[in-house]
């Protein structure tokens, strides 16, 4: 059932209609960059579309069914010199149809797949969110301590700690020695009138 139109033409699928639109767009192209009027330049032409098979819908070949009738008519080339133009085969449009088919399907299954990603991944980043909430809380946590307990031993000052520790034994041992020192010259004094 033929339901896109272009060009006077009706194709059965939007994909043969868009390649038809391409190639009314190729064919303006062509007329307005050629010299139509020139047979050796449509001869050269019409060989090279033919030999790249650039025209595949209708419209294309009865662009260059039309270019063969005008090569036809000039006298001085000869009707064998005129190569023959190739008609697709449907059995290959009817390929390129399914491999589309085949396409549209993957991307559907990818958008799809896609769409389940995007869920996992959004699971995964409120997860990381609120993990790393919980680890700065932690670390805040630390810090609020160890500026509370201030004058308690950690592991910032520790060193410190430790060294004004042994200083005030070694004060403390110092002032006993002196202390010792002391009492002890005057029981000698005592004993040694």
């Amino acid at each position: 059932m033929a339901r896109y139109r272009v060009d006077g033409f009706s194709f059965e699928s939007e994909e043969e209609a868009r390649q038809a639109k391409k190639e009314v767009d190729g064919i303006a192209y062509i007329r307005t960059q050629t010299k139509m009027n020139d047979p050796d330049v449509i001869f050269s032409l019409y060989n090279r579309l033919v030999e790249q098979q650039i025209f595949e819908t209708a419209v294309g070949i009865e662009f260059l069914r039309e270019l063969q009738n005008y090569l036809e008519s000039v006298p001085y080339i000869k009707k064998e010199d005129i190569v023959p133009i190739p008609v697709p085969d449907k059995g290959l449009d009817e390929e390129r149809r399914l491999r589309e088919e085949q396409r549209t399907m993957r991307r559907q299954q990818k958008l799809q797949q896609r769409a389940g990603n995007e869920q996992f991944y959004r699971r995964r980043y409120r997860i990381t969110g609120v993990l790393c909430a919980v680890l700065a809380a932690i670390v805040v946590g630390m810090f609020a301590i160890t500026y509370i307990s201030g004058s308690s031993t950690n592991i910032f000052n520790y060193e410190q700690k430790i060294i004004d520790k042994y200083e005030d034994w070694e004060q403390e041992l110092t002032q006993r020695e002196a202390d010792v020192s002391r009492r002890e010259q005057i029981l000698q004094n005592q004993t040694n009138p």
